[in-house]
């Protein structure tokens, strides 16, 4: 929401879902949410539930599912996708709150989808792309029970 008209191609930029110019009408607020609250349903069961992350320099728009592991590095952490890796200022912990099920906190630096784990045992998570992951040794049973539920459900 803005009232300035010039702003709208930079909002659509950084994927904005609409471009609502003030004095906003209530009617039009409703039905364009209502709209935006659509899209959140429909792009939620088809499995893949959006998340968007900005830099200075870029916005990303990625599917939870094309996420493989995310990485604490101080106060950033890198985000390993299926196309790149994402680099923000996050915390491990509202990673882990923003990505939910289906992500396991297998050591303190390291958030794995569950659905990429192609091997695990005392010390690493193997991911299906080769890469390894640690896991902490506190953390093994915890992974193991948590992790053949998960291929329960799948």
């Amino acid at each position: 929401v803005t009232a300035l008209k010039e702003y709208a191609a930079e909002a659509f930029e950084v994927s904005a879902f609409s471009y609502l110019l003030k004095p906003v009408e209530p009617e039009k607020f409703c039905r364009v949410f209502q709209s935006a609250c659509r899209e959140v349903r429909k792009n939620e069961s088809a499995g893949g539930s959006q998340l968007f992350f900005q830099t200075r320099a870029r916005s990303y728009v990625v599917q939870k599912k094309e996420i493989l592991y995310v990485e604490s590095h101080k106060r950033k952490v890198e985000i390993h996708t299926l196309g790149e890796n994402i680099t923000i200022y996050a915390t491990m912990k509202s990673m882990e709150e923003l990505l939910g099920d289906g992500f396991f906190r297998c050591h303190r630096g390291y958030l794995v989808n569950l659905a990429y784990v192609a091997e695990y045992g005392t010390g690493a998570v193997r991911l299906k792309n080769g890469e390894n992951v640690y896991l902490a040794r506190e953390k093994y049973s915890k992974f193991a029970k948590t992790y053949t539920k998960y291929l329960k459900t799948v």
